[in-house]
C-alpha cells in the first residue's frame, strides 16, 4: 500500500492493522507522529522518507521488518526499543539530524546495509556486533577518525565522501570505495577493490595491490608517479589535476580502458584520438 505525497498528518490505527499488510509507503507527507497499533500489520518494509517524525518509537512493534526508510526526517535519536528489529536488514537515515551514531544500531545483527549520510556525525561506534554489514553510507558527515571500520568483516561498500578522514583502515573485503574530499595522504593495500574514487585528497601514490580494479579517480591529488602496468583490468582512469604525465605507450598497455580523463599538459590529446578513436578522452580544464 502507498500513501504518498498527500501531505498526510495522521493516519488511522486500523490502517496499521490490516492483517495482510507487508509493505507501506507513507513518505512525502508531514507526519509528526504515528498511532500505536493494538494488532500490529505483519509489515516487512516500512517506508516513511520526507516527513517530521521526531521520535518514532510507535514503529516498535513492527519487529518484523526488513526494510525500513526513514530518510529526510527530524530524528537526532533512535529509540532503543529498535533493537527489537532483528529481522532488518536495510535501515536508510539519511539526512536527520543525527550528531552522534545511533547506538541502537549495533543491536540489529541482521543489518547488511546502512545509510546515514548528510547528518552531523563524528564518531563511530566499536561495530563489533554487526557482523553482517556489507553496505555503509556516511558520505557528508563529521568523521575524522573511522579505525572502528576494521571491525566490519563483511563490508563491501563504503560511501564516506566528504568528512575529515586523515586514515583509512585494512578493509580486506572492501570492493567500492567512495573516499572523494577527504584529507587521506596514503591508502593501505586495497586487493580485493573493484571501485576506487578518491578525488580531492592529498594522496601520492596508489597501493600497488589494484590488481582487480575496473575504476580509478585519483584527480585532484598529489600523485606524480602511476605504476600502470598493474592495473591490468582498468576500465575508467581519471586522473586529471596531479603532476602526473603519462605518454601514449604507457596507456597502450591498458588494454581494458575504456575512458580516460586527464588535464592540460598531462598527455597529448590529439594523438590519444587518432591512435585510438575508441576510448573515450576528456579533459579537465579547470584544477
Amino acid at each position: 500500500a502507498a500513501v504518498t505525497g498527500a501531505i498526510l498528518t495522521a493516519v488511522p490505527a486500523a490502517l496499521l492493522e490490516l492483517p495482510r499488510l507487508r509493505h507501506l509507503d507513507l513518505s512525502n507527507n508531514a507526519l509528526a507522529d504515528l498511532p500505536t497499533p493494538r494488532r500490529p500489520a505483519p509489515l516487512v518494509e516500512l517506508e516513511l522518507q520526507s516527513n517530521r517524525l521526531a521520535f518514532p518509537s510507535q514503529l516498535c512493534v513492527f519487529h518484523r521488518l526488513d526494510l525500513l526508510i526513514l530518510r529526510r526526517n527530524l530524528m537526532a535519536v533512535l529509540p532503543s526499543c529498535f533493537s527489537r528489529f532483528k529481522l532488518l536488514r536495510t535501515l536508510l537515515i539519511k539526512v536527520n539530524r543525527f550528531t552522534a551514531f545511533p547506538s541502537v544500531v549495533e543491536s540489529l545483527p541482521s543489518l547488511i546495509q546502512l545509510g546515514l549520510e548528510e547528518n552531523q556525525i563524528g564518531n563511530l561506534p566499536s561495530f563489533v556486533q554487526l557482523r553482517k554489514l556489507e553496505i555503509l553510507k556516511l558520505y557528508h558527515n563529521k568523521l575524522r577518525d573511522i579505525t572502528p571500520l576494521q571491525n566490519l568483516p563483511a563490508l563491501a561498500y563504503l560511501h564516506i565522501d566528504y568528512n575529515n578522514v586523515t586514515h583509512m583502515p585494512v578493509l580486506p573485503l572492501l570492493r567500492y570505495l567512495l573516499v572523494s574530499w577527504n584529507a587521506l595522504e596514503t591508502l593501505p593495500a586495497l586487493t580485493s577493490l573493484r571501485q576506487l574514487r578518491c578525488r580531492g585528497n592529498r594522496i601520492s601514490a596508489l597501493p600497488t595491490t589494484l590488481l582487480h580494479v575496473q575504476l580509478v579517480d585519483i584527480a585532484i591529488n598529489h600523485v606524480s608517479t602511476l605504476t600502470l602496468d598493474r592495473l591490468t583490468s582498468i576500465e575508467d582512469l581519471y586522473i586529471g589535476c596531479n603532476p602526473l604525465q603519462i605518454s601514449f605507450r604507457d596507456i597502450a598497455m591498458l588494454k581494458s580502458l575504456r575512458a580516460l580523463s586527464f588535464s592540460t599538459g598531462q598527455l597529448n590529446e590529439t594523438e590519444f584520438r587518432s591512435r585510438n578513436p575508441l576510448l573515450d578522452v576528456r579533459q579537465m580544464n579547470h584544477c
